[in-house]
């Protein structure tokens, strides 16, 4: 099934995948301690403010007001920031993208963290406690699977026969902007992962989980969060095991459905 448009690029143990490594701007989290004792939300207006002018200014370089509150942070002097980047260009190898974000994305914390240090008075007595081991890339290579989870399947909360996993996760796009573009499902809805999702077209003995699932990038936009993630993969390894023990298919997707009512 086409997923948007996107070109095929490099077999997965033969199976076609797609490149979806622009469809999101990666990340970079970072903690600053010994911050004020609690960090209100003007507070965090003001700084957002102050970081625009900087920025504007060329005190600070381009794109390091993209940036982000992590929720829960800052009552006890802890205040965890998320840094948006900027998503690399599909034409450039897959390894230099990831090195680009990985020197952009760390020039611009230490740049960061010094200005709110010397400038902030929320952030006089803080220290630059450390940032994340890498950057959170949020989408990459995943394949052309059997079926494809779209758009309107996680909006409109659809359900499967072979549904081996649930999401409710907005549809969280992070680009270009200072903020994600979030769509929601109704409340208190899910919508189900087919299993044929996690089956690349072709194949028959490989299965991929989590973010490599078959998904349009909106789709996948929900569905790569840690918990749907978690789901699959453990729905992928159960069908292995299913597998391997000699039992069908079909037993496997009905004992993860009895699992997931349960």
């Amino acid at each position: 099934m086409d997923c948007s448009g996107e070109a095929t690029v490099a077999a997965l143990a033969g199976g076609a995948v797609q490149d979806g490594s622009a469809d999101q701007s990666p990340g970079l989290v970072f903690v600053l301690d010994n911050a004020v004792p609690k960090f209100t939300k003007s507070a965090w207006l003001d700084l957002l403010r102050t970081l625009r002018r900087a920025v504007k200014q060329k005190r600070l370089p381009a794109g390091c007001d993209r940036l982000a509150l992590v929720p829960a942070a800052g009552g006890d002097g802890r205040v965890i920031f998320k840094l948006n980047l900027t998503a690399g260009g599909p034409a450039q190898p897959m390894w230099l993208r990831h090195t680009a974000y990985e020197r952009d994305g760390r020039a611009k914390v230490d740049a960061i963290q010094r200005f709110l240090i010397e400038n902030i008075a929320s952030f006089r007595g803080a220290r630059f406690s450390g940032a994340a081991a890498q950057i959170g890339v949020r989408t990459g290579r995943r394949i052309r699977g059997m079926t494809t989870l779209r758009d309107e399947d996680v909006l409109r909360g659809r359900k499967f026969a072979d549904g081996i996993a649930r999401g409710c996760w907005p549809m969280e796009h992070w680009h270009d902007r200072l903020q994600p573009t979030m769509m929601h499902l109704e409340e208190g809805d899910f919508y189900e992962i087919p299993f044929d999702c996690l089956r690349p077209a072709g194949l028959t003995n490989v299965l991929a989980a989590g973010r490599c699932l078959s998904a349009t990038p909106g789709a996948l936009a929900s569905a790569r969060v840690i918990g749907t993630c978690l789901a699959t993969g453990w729905a992928a390894g159960t069908a292995a095991a299913f597998a391997a023990g000699g039992k069908s298919l079909a037993q496997a997707i009905a004992w993860i459905r009895r699992q997931m009512a349960g």
